[in-house]
């Protein structure tokens, strides 16, 4: 669904010539249109909710233990990553491929910075065919590592009496021993 919801929103703006925020401002009343942002805003702060705690768990398991969790969403919450202007539009594009619920005003804004002419349907067609290479490669990674890690987690803990009080915290260490240590070198920084 995320598929489509992204190759969906670039042919708005590949068809219309604005992007998707541009044309809810335009298409519906100013109390429609704010409360449209106000759930686009809480749909991006509960999404990256998640990967805060996700990267202040991650800091924690690699300090082993020494680093609160607290600390953790400290150093996650103000880390601000430096890119250059020619990666800045790949990271924003995978950042939402990621991130969902704001992908349909995400990707039809960065469709919008390349220029095609809407009256060539050659052009249009192929920029439509890149679009979905683009957007079919930035899904279809995260859900392989996220099916690999599920697949592996399931194996581990299925069946075991360990299964109901494993964590976050312990699970790589419970894992280290069931299968060892060189399947997860991640344990050893």
């Amino acid at each position: 669904m995320g598929l489509l919801v992204q190759l969906l929103s670039a042919r708005l703006r590949v068809a219309t010539g604005r992007h998707f925020a541009e044309l809810c401002r335009g298409g519906y009343p100013d109390w429609a249109h704010r409360a449209l942002w106000l759930m686009a805003e809480v749909a991006m702060v509960s999404a990256d909710i998640q990967e805060v705690i996700r990267s202040a768990v991650a800091i924690r398991i690699l300090s082993h233990g020494f680093m609160p969790l607290w600390a953790g969403v400290v150093i996650t919450g103000i880390l601000v990553p430096k890119l250059s202007s020619r990666t800045i539009r790949q990271a924003v594009g995978l950042v939402g491929c990621v991130i969902t619920p704001h992908n349909v005003f995400l990707h039809s804004a960065l469709v919008e910075s390349r220029k095609i002419d809407p009256d060539n349907e050659h052009r249009v067609r192929e920029a439509l065919r890149y679009y979905t290479i683009e957007s079919t490669v930035a899904l279809v990674a995260p859900f392989m590592i996220n099916l690999f890690v599920t697949t592996v987690f399931a194996k581990g803990f299925y069946g075991t009496k360990e299964a109901g009080s494993i964590g976050l915290e312990n699970a790589g260490h419970f894992l280290q021993e069931k299968f060892g240590g060189e399947f997860f070198p991640i344990l050893y920084i």
